[in-house]
């Protein structure tokens, strides 16, 4: 399918249709609980009530916090977004000490795990950056319970670097010329979470939102583990399904480096509706919020696409 350029119309539109563009202050109030995988506690923590709607993070490794607007916006229309600690993060970061499950099909267990004591027989999944990997392959390997999957700025049906990228390019323009050789030295050094940082604050349009979002945002609990799950999606992570039966829909910020991989998903998907955020990069919901929730709430509705 070809990519949507969304507009203020289009925006307009959504919303003249029934659908909320920001979220309610009741939203905000959360819920945490537990679960088991392989024998281990991990938490998560739910907002709102309704189906409930997986919400995964990416890094590997980031506090999945930083994924809470997305969370109270889908809470807002009416959802219980289920926003869990992945193994070896927050609260679940004991549970990063299993190293056998930091693996593609260790995180595959983990949410079947937890779609099993949500006590669903089918479920939503949104997955962000790295994250949208992680439901690809959950869906790979469940397809029989997956509703629909929402990939966010995600990675694509596998980790190989994109022969002729262009849109890596662009957030890399953002840095002064100290800042291409700071990140370069972060890299050789192994400082993978300063150089991450750095490369966040470039790829969001707003510096006052770059500079809270990054404020906010906490390290990698524990970089060995995921450091491990890392590497085995880099040999082992493949969506190899074509044209699944659910609904797949894909947001893509305007000046996102993932878009690289684009046509890989469009490959993958070619019934997807993929959406194109103009103005935003690979935190689309920072850049753009209500244009983002008037999005994801249009996505997760029945019917759509």
């Amino acid at each position: 399918m070809r990519p949507i350029l969304l507009s203020g119309i289009a925006v307009g539109l959504v919303l003249a249709c029934g659908v909320r563009a920001g979220p309610t202050p009741q939203s905000g109030e959360a819920t945490a609980a537990w679960f088991s995988s392989a024998g281990d506690r991990l938490a998560y923590r739910a907002y709102g009530h309704g189906a409930p709607v997986i919400v995964v993070a990416g890094g590997p490794g980031l506090d999945a916090d930083y994924m809470r607007p997305i969370a109270e916006d889908i809470a807002a229309d009416g959802y219980r977004a289920v926003l869990p600690d992945l193994r070896g993060t927050g609260s679940s970061r004991e549970a990063g000490k299993h190293l056998a499950m930091m693996t593609v099909s260790g995180s595959v267990a983990d949410l079947e795990a937890l779609r099993e004591a949500l006590g669903v027989e089918r479920v939503n999944l949104v997955g962000h950056s790295f994250g949208g990997g992680m439901v690809q392959a959950y869906a790979q390997a469940h397809p029989d319970h997956v509703a629909g999957l929402v990939l966010v700025d995600s990675v694509g049906a596998d980790l190989t670097p994109p022969p002729n990228p262009v849109f890596a390019a662009r957030w890399m323009a953002r840095l002064t010329p100290q800042e291409r050789d700071d990140y370069a030295a972060l890299r050789a050094r192994g400082d993978l979470t300063t150089a991450m940082r750095l490369k966040f604050r470039a790829t969001i349009t707003d510096p006052a939102r770059a500079d809270a979002f990054l404020a906010a945002l906490k390290p990698v609990a524990d970089p060995v583990a995921q450091a491990r799950l890392s590497a085995d999606y880099r040999a082992n992570y493949r969506v190899t399904q074509r044209d699944p039966s659910f609904r797949v829909t894909v947001l893509y910020g305007e000046n996102d480096w993932v878009r690289d991989q684009q046509a890989q998903v469009a490959a993958a998907y070619p019934r997807a509706a993929i959406h194109i955020v103009p103005a935003a990069g690979h935190f689309s919901w920072i850049d753009r919020p209500k244009l983002f929730a008037a999005f994801l709430a249009a996505a997760l509705r029945p019917g759509y696409p």
